[in-house]
């Protein structure tokens, strides 16, 4: 299935324990990188379908982000990148 997907986890791996987000310091290093994930993620989110699991459009971390992600662009672009995110909880 190389090619149809790829899957981005934000809140760290088990294969690289310190990169797991889970207590007060985690997420400021979390927030603190915000814009930078942000940009990274905003060519893909633009280009592709984008389907968050477990996530909620609540959930203030993924408010986090898409808020750095929209003072980036355009307010052109704003609608367009609405139409590509399905959530699934």
């Amino acid at each position: 299935m190389q090619g149809i997907a790829e899957i981005y986890k934000i809140h760290g791996s088990v294969q690289n324990p310190e990169s797991i987000v889970i207590n007060k310091a985690d997420y400021q290093k979390f927030y603190d990188k915000g814009k930078y994930l942000a940009a990274k993620l905003m060519t893909i989110f633009m280009e592709y379908p984008i389907i968050f699991i477990g996530y909620s459009i609540s959930d203030s971390d993924i408010q986090a982000i898409l808020s750095d992600v929209v003072e980036c662009l355009p307010l052109d672009k704003i609608e367009t990148l609405q139409k590509r995110f399905i959530f699934v909880e």
